[in-house]
């Protein structure tokens, strides 16, 4: 089950790594809890949906994660020259 599960989670977060870390959590996660003793699909299905599930949990992390894009983070420009730059310029 690992190499289609794999393929379709990198073409959702299109990092190898990620998704090999992805995937490997949603199979312990699975082996952990003992869910293949409630699944009522098939294996396939249940994983298939799993680590869809987990990409997009992933996805929403990355994205509600402030980066410097944001205007508000941006450090305001000087309106003076510090004492320290104009000695530095002379």
């Amino acid at each position: 089950y690992y190499q289609p599960l794999f393929s379709h989670v990198c073409r959702m977060v299109y990092s190898p790594d990620m998704a090999e870390d992805i995937v490997s959590d949603v199979f312990l996660n699975f082996w952990q809890a003992q869910a293949y003793l409630n699944v009522k699909t098939t294996y396939g299905a249940y994983l298939l949906m799993s680590v869809r599930y987990a990409a997009f949990a992933h996805l929403k992390r990355e994205f509600r994660h402030d980066s410097l894009d944001n205007p508000g983070d941006l450090p305001l420009p000087q309106t003076e020259p510090s004492a320290e730059s104009i000695m530095l310029y002379d």
